[in-house]
């Protein structure tokens, strides 16, 4: 299966991802209802594939979105931890293996995003599905799902390491569930919306909106799906050629505030030596350098920046 990213790598600024822990606790297979998890979500439900819906517009306060997760319960429960946090959910439910139905009351229970869903009546062990709809504020500090008004466009652009991806959707926010996304965007006509996979169809729903369904991703944690909407300069360029660290091409393009695609050449034209070094350091087992890297203090509305869009290196 080809690997897909979303990479955003800034000019002039090293930068690199540190994939942190979201607590140290050691893990209850028991899932308890009455102990909040503040460290680690329980072994209780493991889930296995997201299917995520989100309705993006820069120029509004709120987004929203619908989620439905397959997962698998390791026992009968009424009652499951996920993350979510500073979400507004309007209707949640568990559909089991047979078909049924089970309503769930939603509930943010701790300030670091923890959060319960309690079912009206017990699930069974076995597969089912969460489905949960939502609406959340756009991030003011540059977190999670934010937002970047600039000479009078909006944009809204994500950072999601290391536990902020439940800030933009409810889920199992925690680096070890790896699991493939089913992810559309829809967004005001016009407006350039990307994410980590190939786009592979735009459906134009009238009014203004278009809906943007893209390519299954393979196994992935939360923390590395990212997005980005608004009218942003797209900048087509030569893929990268395959090296001695990949043996594949990686299309690249860039992207920029609106009139700054221009100013895209340079980072683009070194790009391919950043992605490369960047490669050899990680393949070998480096990562303690690249932890040291300090974080880009990078304005996401006015500096260009070059995206990765394909598959991975």
């Amino acid at each position: 299966m080809r690997e897909f990213s979303l990479k955003f790598i800034f000019a002039g600024t090293a930068f690199a991802i540190l994939a942190a822990l979201t607590g140290c606790e050691q893990r209850d297979a028991s899932g308890d209802a009455t102990e909040v998890p503040l460290g680690r979500l329980s072994d209780a439900v493991t889930p296995h594939h997201y299917r995520l819906d989100l309705k993006i517009d820069p120029t509004e306060q709120y987004f929203s979105g619908t989620v439905e997760i397959d997962v698998t319960l390791s026992g009968p429960s009424s009652h499951i931890w996920l993350h979510g946090n500073a979400l507004e959910v309007t209707e949640a439910y568990l559909t089991t293996a047979a078909g049924a139905r089970i309503n769930a009351t939603y509930e943010q229970v701790h300030h670091t995003g923890v959060a319960g869903l309690s079912l009206a009546s017990e699930a069974p062990a076995g597969d089912a599905v969460l489905h949960l709809e939502y609406s959340a504020p756009f991030d003011l500090t540059m977190n999670g799902m934010f937002r970047i008004d600039r000479d009078g466009h909006n944009y809204a652009l994500t950072q999601f390491q290391s536990i902020a991806a439940r800030q933009a959707f409810p889920g199992f926010d925690q680096p070890e569930f790896k699991v493939p996304f089913d992810i559309s965007v829809t967004a005001r006509t016009g407006d350039v919306a990307i994410t980590n996979a190939p786009e592979i169809s735009a459906e134009d729903l009238g009014e203004g909106w278009t809906r943007h369904v893209y390519q299954t991703t393979p196994p992935l944690p939360t923390y590395l799906l990212a997005f980005a909407v608004g009218p942003y300069d797209l900048v087509e360029w030569q893929d990268l050629p395959p090296n001695d660290v990949r043996d594949r091409p990686l299309p690249l393009r860039g992207l920029a505030a609106a009139g700054k695609g221009d100013g895209m050449a340079y980072a683009l034209e070194n790009t391919a030596s950043i992605v490369t070094a960047v490669k050899k350091l990680s393949s070998k087992g480096n990562r303690s350098t690249l932890a040291t890297s300090k974080r880009s203090s990078f304005k996401p509305a006015s500096t260009p920046v070059a995206v990765t869009s394909g598959s991975s290196p």
